[in-house]
């Protein structure tokens, strides 16, 4: 059994419209108990939180939660927390991956069910335009679930194909 990701390539532009507009598939497909955190770095980011937690559950996913300062002593009891109430998936958005990884490694949180994108660094820190910033957190959002959890299988004559949903929602 091996899994293959050749196949046609995706326009990301198209896909990052079906998640602009989710379509019932896409609203469908994301319901895995997934839960994203966010934090705002104490409101020193450039980036719209506010905007980008609406786009998160516009495209299905309903359990966001925000924080003020994930790095702060508060804040690593805070994610703790939520790792002890155990999401089948979580979605970390902040700035540094090795800090979060670490901990939940610690508490014996299955690394393959955490997923931390650092869009402090790649978004927040790099861009001085509230606009540019936040879109492109988007994107980046969109281009991860999209990319992580989006995955179908299908056999074909023994052997297992990965197959991306996002390209049946356009």
């Amino acid at each position: 059994m091996s899994f293959l990701n050749e196949g046609p390539r995706v326009d990301r532009r198209l896909l990052f419209k079906s998640f602009i507009a989710p379509s019932k598939l896409l609203a469908t497909l994301l319901k895995q108990n997934i839960t994203v955190l966010s934090c705002n770095c104490r409101g020193k980011s450039i980036i719209d939180f506010e905007d980008v937690e609406t786009f998160i559950r516009d495209i299905g996913i309903k359990d966001v939660i925000s924080y003020d300062s994930l790095c702060s002593l508060e804040g690593i009891e805070f994610y703790k927390n939520v790792l002890n109430n155990f999401p089948k998936k979580l979605i970390v958005l902040a700035c540094s991956k090795r800090n979060f990884k670490d901990i939940a490694d610690g508490m014996s949180y299955p690394l393959e069910n955490l997923y931390v994108l650092e869009i402090q660094e790649l978004c927040g820190f790099v861009h001085n335009d509230l606009f540019k910033a936040t879109e492109k957190a988007k994107r980046m959002i969109a281009s991860y679930i999209a990319q992580n959890f989006s995955q179908t299988q299908k056999e074909v004559g023994g052997i297992v194909l990965a197959r991306s949903k996002g390209l049946e929602a356009t």
